[in-house]
């Protein structure tokens, strides 16, 4: 499965830092029942389709010679990661969460906004969540696991999917999509569908994962930014892993609904044959080996510069000039207008 919906995660958990809720969502479950919540929808994501930061070279693919004899494991490693459109979702992650910045500057002010763009693109840059992932691989590197999941990209099948999910990643997406859950609202998909749909969820972790990047990405900012609070505002030993789990609990069956609703509509064009063909590779043991690695690979590339922008922003934030002190005794006294309560 793609890392596109998990990037879609840790673009929000980055620019909202936990905010999930301020106000009521109204949001649209794969049943077709509409919801109201104070959890903040966070996917489908992002409006935009910026070009990417740093273009991927070119894979280094594997002939079918090559394949019969002992493969060279980089080269395996990054055509799998290239078969399966993964580096290319890499490489437009920063782009990405520079656009979905750009849509709250006005509310964070531009000398924020400005810091916070320098953030990100010094702390998640393609070479190093690329390496990461890649590094993940050769750790858990089996040949032959690795050959069979080449493969099984290479059919036309596999092919067409991750072509799907390609475009489903375009800049019209979110207005697709929201469109696609109004209509599940008067025409619900059948319940094998819905089945076949929840399984994949349920074998590849595509609602966990995000999950598991979201809280990984909100420790690894909150401690870095915790040693430049005053001590007053510093969570409490153990109170931190506590939000963060009621957070996870909290956001859970609210994501796994707009997942379930944004994977309803990526593989409209397949039949339930193709699906279940898709779903059966997963749930094979080379199918689960992979998932395994895929997941950790992400929640390590993504923590890692999750770390490095929590540290860069707590040196922002050490470095600003501390506000001047005001001398209360030295200010007028100032007339306040009662406002009738509300």
């Amino acid at each position: 499965m793609k890392l596109r919906s998990t990037l879609a995660i840790a673009v929000a958990s980055l620019i909202s830092l936990g905010g999930v809720a301020e106000a009521q969502y109204r949001w649209v479950d794969a049943d077709g029942r509409v919801h109201y919540s104070n959890i903040r929808p966070v996917a489908p994501t992002p409006p935009q389709d910026p070009e990417p930061a740093k273009a991927p070279a070119e894979p280094k693919a594997l002939s079918p010679e090559a394949a019969r004899g002992p493969a060279d494991p980089e080269a395996l490693i990054e055509e799998v990661l290239e078969l399966s459109g993964t580096k290319k979702e890499i490489s437009e992650f920063t782009a990405a969460v520079q656009a979905q910045l750009a849509e709250r500057k006005a509310e964070i002010g531009s000398t924020d906004y400005t810091r916070a763009g320098q953030v990100i693109a010094e702390s998640y840059r393609f070479d190093a969540l690329y390496q990461a992932v890649v590094e993940t691989f050769k750790r858990r590197y089996d040949e032959q696991r690795l050959l069979a999941v080449a493969r099984e990209l290479r059919s036309p099948l596999f092919k067409r999917i991750t072509q799907l999910e390609a475009q489903a990643a375009g800049p019209e997406r979110m207005g697709k999509i929201r469109a696609f859950a109004t209509r599940l609202r008067h025409d619900p998909p059948p319940p094998g569908r819905l089945a076949l749909v929840r399984r994949l969820d349920e074998v590849v972790g595509v609602t966990e994962t995000n999950l598991d990047i979201m809280v990984a990405t909100l420790r690894a900012i909150a401690t870095g930014i915790e040693p430049m609070l005053p001590p007053a505002r510093r969570p409490k030993p153990g109170q931190l892993e506590e939000k963060l789990a009621e957070l996870r609990a909290h956001a859970r069956p609210q994501l796994k609904n707009e997942l379930l609703v944004t994977l309803l509509y990526v593989y409209q064009p397949l039949t339930d044959g193709e699906l279940g063909q898709y779903l059966a590779f997963f749930e094979s043991e080379t199918g689960r080996w992979y998932t395994r690695v895929a997941r950790e690979g992400a929640l390590t590339a993504l923590t890692a510069a999750a770390d490095e922008a929590g540290r860069r922003i707590g040196r922002v934030v050490s470095a600003a000039p501390a506000p001047k002190p005001v001398t209360l005794a030295a200010a007028p006294p100032k007339a306040v207008k009662a406002s009738p309560a509300r």
